[in-house]
């Protein structure tokens, strides 16, 4: 009778084997060995429960937005958007702070546009378009949503940058001449500077706000 050392030397394809299903047996008791698909019920890295909250935020944001709608006919180019920059920031650092995931703050401003959309398209249009320019800025110099100030600074450039964005959509979209949409002077310069200082302020809020939540356990 050969000795079980003699049968794995002359058999090392059967030695093989037990190594493969040795390994596959480690792999299924550490769970090394599962796929790596996606967990049911997410979609692009984000979960339900995340695509719910950031949903939830940008309807947030349009119903402070449309709260200034009656501005528009004071006839002060900026006024409208200076006004909804702390809420804009606000609730924008509030979804981002919460989720830290890319694409997080293009979520929010998506879902107010495509609301915005129905209303007043150039709002929708400029919404969408500074909430992807924004997060790619964001996304390039700090790849992440890890550190304090890249949530800081999205949320506060959403809103910074509607009124350039604007700008340029009557301009490319609507051939109007520039003189016809805004004229400089004092006015819209404190209302420019306003909107700066505003969304700033709304961003540091919403993420001192989101931190006591967390902190708290009543925002997980």
């Amino acid at each position: 009778m050969s000795s079980p050392v003699q049968s794995t030397r002359n058999d090392p394809e059967g030695s093989h084997r037990g190594e493969g299903s040795l390994a596959l047996a480690a792999d299924a008791a550490t769970g090394s060995g599962a796929s790596h698909h996606p967990a049911a019920g997410s979609w692009a890295g984000f979960s339900v429960r995340d695509i719910v909250f950031l949903a939830v935020s940008g309807v947030l944001v349009l119903v402070f937005s449309a709260l200034t709608s009656p501005l528009h006919a004071l006839g002060i180019f900026g006024l409208p958007q200076m006004l909804v920059s702390p809420f804009f920031s606000f609730f924008l650092a509030i979804g981002v702070m919460k989720v830290r995931k890319p694409g997080s703050a293009s979520i929010i401003t998506l879902v107010s546009a495509l609301l915005a959309l129905l209303m007043r398209p150039a709002s929708g249009l400029t919404a969408l378009v500074t909430g992807l320019v924004a997060e790619l800025v964001v996304m390039i110099v700090f790849r992440s949503y890890r550190r304090i100030a890249s949530i800081v600074i999205v949320a506060s450039l959403v809103p910074m940058l509607m009124v350039p964005v604007q700008i340029l959509y009557y301009l490319l979209v609507l051939h109007v001449r520039l003189a016809s949409v805004i004229s400089f002077n004092a006015a819209v310069g404190g209302v420019l500077a306003a909107t700066v200082i505003l969304s700033i302020l709304g961003a540091l809020a919403g993420t001192k706000v989101a931190r006591e939540l967390i902190s708290s356990g009543r925002m997980k």
